[in-house]
């Protein structure tokens, strides 16, 4: 509480992006009296209307001619949506969620590249946890329109709790082995469902189960991460993100520091999240927790370390290690 007292006058101000001060204020228990989302406010910032300005008929964005190179851009697009604070009562958002569900989607597996054998785990967990954000009943206007994208958004959750894959070299942490999906996926990208699953497409899975309430798989994907105490590899260094061999130590921790946008790749934070979120304290969690209390600034706020440069990623905060950021300070007193 203490923490949160501290930080609170950076999000109850003008200054604060409209959607970002409602989370803080209501989320964190920050007011007792109820207030409404404030829509209005959210469709009148510059940011919102200058993205939407570059939407195209379709609902998607990019420049590309085909529809399948659109479908990075107007994934990162609808994450910028959603972080302004739109919702499916949006029509922006609602057309561009539609357009990735019909170019992208195989039987609930988002594909970066529109082929069902780029059907891919972290960006699966990504376009599920936006359609949940952006169909929250709690935001959204009841009706079909929301619970359609709760229901695409379930579909997604469905594949990854059929083929998300949770190994650790010779330990499979599931309960039941999961079914197999493509070849490919031990493969490519370093082997997202190698002997040792990656790390980011384990974590997009359990941010996207915990918003969908969706409880099965997560004991299995906590305990892959506290055995890796969230970030290590058994020597004690940094467990790399990137499957290249002669990664040098200085990139592979690149991870632990703060970012906002997150981009396809996870951040130390979004992993902490899944642990804590998903049971309750563990030793094996005393490292992670220092590491981000350790870079608290004495106001009582954190500093925002990296942000992915992407044209159509909103990315209002400055990086810098002396400053405190929103974002960076949201992210760490709401999880």
């Amino acid at each position: 509480m203490a923490t949160w007292n501290a930080a609170r006058r950076c999000f109850d101000s003008e200054q604060c992006p409209p959607a970002l001060r409602f989370w803080a204020l209501t989320e964190l228990g920050a007011v007792s009296d109820v207030i409404p989302f404030p829509v209005q406010e959210i469709r009148e910032q510059a940011a919102l209307r200058s993205l939407c300005d570059r939407q195209r008929g379709d609902g998607s964005f990019g420049e590309k001619d085909a529809p399948a190179g659109r479908i990075l851009p107007s994934l990162w697009a609808l994450r910028s949506l959603t972080d302004l604070g739109a919702t499916a009562d949006l029509e922006a958002w609602a057309s561009c969620a539609d357009f990735l569900h019909e170019n992208a989607v195989h039987e609930g597996g988002f594909a970066f590249d529109g082929r069902r054998d780029g059907v891919l785990s972290c960006y699966t967990g990504i376009f599920a946890s936006l359609l949940l954000r952006g169909a929250d009943r709690r935001v959204c206007s009841p009706g079909a329109t929301r619970e359609k994208f709760r229901a695409d958004a379930h579909a997604c959750l469905d594949w990854l709790e059929a083929y998300q894959s949770v190994r650790y070299r010779e330990r499979d942490f599931r309960d039941s082995r999961a079914a197999e999906w493509g070849s490919y996926l031990e493969r490519r990208f370093g082997g997202c469902f190698a002997a040792t699953s990656c790390l980011s497409g384990v974590v997009r899975a359990g941010e996207a189960l915990l918003l969908g309430e969706r409880l099965a798989l997560l004991p299995a994907i906590r305990e892959y991460l506290l055995e890796r105490h969230v970030y290590q590899r058994r020597d004690g260094g940094v467990i790399p993100l990137w499957s290249k061999r002669a990664v040098d130590e200085a990139r592979a921790a690149a991870w632990l520091s703060s970012s906002f946008p997150l981009y396809y790749h996870v951040d130390l934070l979004e992993a902490l999240h899944v642990v804590t979120a998903s049971g309750g304290y563990d030793p094996r969690l005393t490292d992670a927790v220092l590491l981000v209390c350790g870079k608290r600034l004495a106001d009582g706020t954190w500093s925002l370390e990296h942000k992915t440069r992407n044209e159509f990623m909103y990315a209002p905060d400055r990086v810098s290690r002396k400053r405190g950021s929103r974002w960076a300070t949201f992210r760490r007193v709401s999880g």
